[in-house]
């Protein structure tokens, strides 16, 4: 006869793959908690907005420009785009409180520029 434990009840030696590894199971479940927060972060990252903010300010950027001039009598407002954008623009906010890109090099451009710029002084 051997040691005792060494075999099981009919004479066959046990493998220890027959027996449940707590380590394994312990690693299962951590990954698993590893992957459902990491899904989460995911889903967190996808639905929030995507504005570029500086200090705490939104900034709207162009990226392509409105080619028809705008008349002035249906303009409320202008400003340039942040210096953070790639592209420099006019945002042109019309009295219907649309938001048009316009090419700040462009000569009706220009002129709602000076023309606002001489109301607020």
């Amino acid at each position: 006869m051997g040691i005792k434990g060494e075999h099981g009840p009919r004479g066959r030696r046990e493998s220890p793959a027959a027996s449940p590894d707590s380590s394994s199971d312990r690693t299962l479940s951590t990954m698993k908690v590893l992957a459902a927060t990491l899904v989460t972060l995911l889903l967190l990252a996808t639905c929030s907005p995507s504005e570029g903010h500086l200090d705490g300010v939104p900034s709207t950027c162009c990226f392509s420009y409105q080619k028809q001039p705008i008349p002035r009598r249906r303009v409320s407002s202008v400003f340039i785009t942040s210096s953070s954008c790639t592209q420099r623009g006019v945002i042109v906010v019309t009295k219907k409180d649309k938001q048009v890109c316009a090419d700040p090099r462009a000569p009706w451009v220009q002129e709602l520029l000076k023309h606002f710029q001489s109301l607020g002084n």
